[in-house]
């Protein structure tokens, strides 16, 4: 795993951590077949959707809303507009999500 400009290497039950905005990658430089777990709890809502029939053909869910909610929980900012206004477009859609109930229904993803 590279992080912070620095190489880990990682053995059998080893462990490392990338934080949100820290850059970050995962790499098997070997021949040999390398099994690890990624736990990214953000993209349960996106997988839950998708495993549900709900995602487009990007693989983010085809709901605008759980699009835009799943964008700014992971932090998924587009370089090319300004950030003020992708967070404000994040916020109105994670309000009509939490008032239109489909923040409720997007818990069973999460637990």
């Amino acid at each position: 795993m590279d992080r912070d400009q620095k190489h880990l290497l990682l053995l059998p039950g080893d462990s490392a951590t990338a934080h949100i905005r820290q850059p970050h990658r995962f790499a098997n430089d070997h021949d040999k077949p390398v099994i690890f777990t990624i736990k990214t709890e953000p993209f349960q809502l996106a997988y839950g959707i998708a495993n549900d029939g709900g995602a487009a053909k990007d693989g983010l869910p085809k709901n605008l809303g759980a699009r835009l909610v799943f964008v700014r929980t992971t932090q998924g900012y587009l370089p090319a507009f300004p950030r003020t206004l992708q967070r404000i477009a994040f916020i109105c859609a994670a309000l009509v999500a939490k008032l239109t109930g489909l923040e409720k229904r997007w818990q069973v993803y999460f637990t």
